[in-house]
C-alpha cells in the first residue's frame, strides 16, 4: 500500500531543494535568471545539459570573450560544471515532478 501523503511530501521536498539550489547557482554565478530557468527546464525535458551551442551563452552575464583577463572560458566551464552536477543530482529524483 502506497502512502500518498508521504509521496507528495517527498515530491514537495525535492522540488523545494531543486528550486533553492538552482536559485543559489543563478545568484552566485550572476546568471540571467529567466534564461537560466528555461535552460534548466530544457535540460530536464531533454535528459541532459547542453554544453555546446548558444544556449549556454544566453544565460551568462555579459563579458568580453576576447580580453585576456575576462575569464569568459573559465566562467562558461564552471557554470556548465555546476549545472551538470545540479542536473545529475536531481534528474532521477524529480522524475514526474513538474516545475
Amino acid at each position: 500500500m502506497i502512502d500518498w501523503a508521504v509521496d507528495e511530501q517527498w515530491r514537495a521536498f525535492i522540488e523545494a531543494r531543486r528550486e533553492a539550489e538552482r536559485e543559489s547557482i543563478i545568484a552566485s554565478e550572476n546568471l540571467k535568471p529567466e534564461e537560466t530557468r528555461l535552460f534548466v527546464d530544457h535540460a530536464f525535458r531533454d535528459g541532459s545539459v547542453a554544453n555546446t551551442g548558444t544556449a549556454v551563452m544566453k544565460i551568462l552575464p555579459p563579458a568580453s570573450r576576447f580580453s585576456a583577463g575576462g575569464g569568459y572560458g573559465e566562467k562558461k566551464a564552471r557554470v556548465i560544471d555546476r549545472l551538470s552536477t545540479f542536473f545529475d543530482r536531481f534528474f532521477g529524483l524529480s522524475a514526474g515532478v513538474s516545475e
